[in-house]
């Protein structure tokens, strides 16, 4: 196999990671992948990953240091990973045998995370809480998962960082929403990106562990007015929980346009579509603005109550998923779209907020002494008459919006 460096910054820090390439053709046109079976796929999808990620107050995140070169590849098989090698151009060319997993390997992510599986099914009856985070809130090598409270987050880092030693396996790159659950770590906690003050990246996502929020970051805009160059765009922005799917179905709108008009690639554009494009252009900025909470739930709740929450308020969600359609359609009229995405945003969280207190008043209620139910009681109508009035307040906004 052939193999080359990739120089990867990170901040002030810079790191050469040795990559092969089993991708490479032979005289005969095949390549080491051709022949490698890719397996089964074993992890979870990201995208579900970052939805469990937010269902805890109190959020852990760590990854596997050098996961793939800590899995022996079996004696059988070491023949195929084979490399030329020498360390100065004056010394004769040696024939180098893998013996542990390489990156580039079509079998290799298969091979990982059954390795992981394995470890699971050997120790995890020591090790509940950990072998829950490795088989359900895991993607190959990043680990991230929560807790409701501290002494809940301390054992489950001491459980993974037990259970992976016990593989042979080193964790690193912690990072918290509560300092005190990696204070004891800080020769291995993740440090800031840079882009953004405070903010880690975990799974492609800009997570700022301060104020416990996922952001955006927009790199410098400098596409061409080409079809090219919105799709590159929307290429670019990483956004595999839809989070952002207002503003890329927007770009996509108008890459649709340009197929309907049959606009070639690199063609200029035509002048009502170029307006669009400049207007969308001109607010990218604003998505730097954009802060998601992380966490949904501050406190543990049931099914049940949830589900009887989602019901009471699915109206009001409603008109909140009508309303941010309708102020992402592009139309003579449209105003600025990512403005008022933030509206309907602050709206519906003002509805969580309340929600919460009406939940909260009723727990009251169940344990509350008698005396205590007339008080509570007049809590929750109040409480009951401010969602009214956000609900009232985001109606109309959807008026005006059609």
């Amino acid at each position: 196999m052939t193999h080359h460096g990739i120089l990867k910054r990170t901040g002030e820090n810079s790191k050469v990671r040795v990559v092969f390439n089993p991708t490479e053709r032979d005289a005969q046109g095949y390549s080491l992948n051709d022949y490698l079976l890719a397996g089964p796929k074993l992890q979870q999808d990201i995208s579900v990953i970052i939805t469990r990620f937010r269902l805890r107050p109190i959020a852990l995140a760590c990854d596997i240091c050098q996961m793939f070169r800590c899995i022996l590849v079996h004696p059988e098989d070491r023949k195929y990973f084979h490399m030329f090698w020498r360390s100065s151009p004056n010394e004769p060319i040696r024939e180098w045998e893998h013996t542990r997993v390489i990156f580039g390997a079509t079998s290799s992510p298969f091979l990982a995370n059954r390795t992981i599986k394995q470890l699971t099914y050997d120790e995890g009856k020591n090790y509940p809480k950990a072998t829950l985070a490795l088989t359900q809130q895991t993607f190959v090598d990043d680990i991230l998962t929560g807790a409701f409270n501290k002494s809940e987050a301390f054992e489950i880092k001491r459980q993974l960082i037990g259970l992976l030693k016990a593989g042979g396996f080193e964790l690193g790159k912690w990072a918290s929403s509560d300092v005190d659950v990696t204070q004891p770590l800080q020769d291995s906690v993740e440090l800031p990106m840079g882009i953004i003050q405070s903010a880690v990246k975990v799974l492609g996502i800009y997570w700022d562990t301060t104020s416990d929020v996922f952001q955006y970051k927009v790199h410098e805009v400098n596409e061409p007015a080409t079809k090219r160059g919105i799709l590159s765009r929307v290429a670019r922005t990483y956004d595999i929980n839809g989070y952002l799917s207002p503003f890329t179905f927007l770009l996509k709108c108008l890459v649709q346009a340009l197929w309907l008009q049959k606009i070639g690639w690199d063609e200029p554009l035509p002048t009502d579509i170029l307006e669009k494009w400049l207007l969308v252009k001109a607010q990218l900025p604003l998505i730097d603005s954009i802060t998601i909470p992380r966490c949904i739930y501050k406190t543990e709740v049931s099914c049940a109550r949830t589900f009887e929450q989602t019901r009471e308020h699915s109206r009001t969600l409603g008109f909140t998923i009508q309303a941010n359609r309708i102020a992402f359609q592009f139309s003579s009229n449209s105003e600025q779209p990512l403005k008022l995405m933030q509206e309907m945003k602050v709206g519906q969280a003002e509805i969580n907020v309340v929600a919460t207190k009406v939940e909260a008043a009723e727990s009251k209620i169940e344990a509350g002494q008698e005396e205590e139910r007339r008080m509570i009681q007049d809590e929750i109508q109040s409480v009951q008459e401010k969602i009214r009035m956000v609900e009232n307040e985001m109606k109309a906004k959807y008026d005006e919006l059609r």
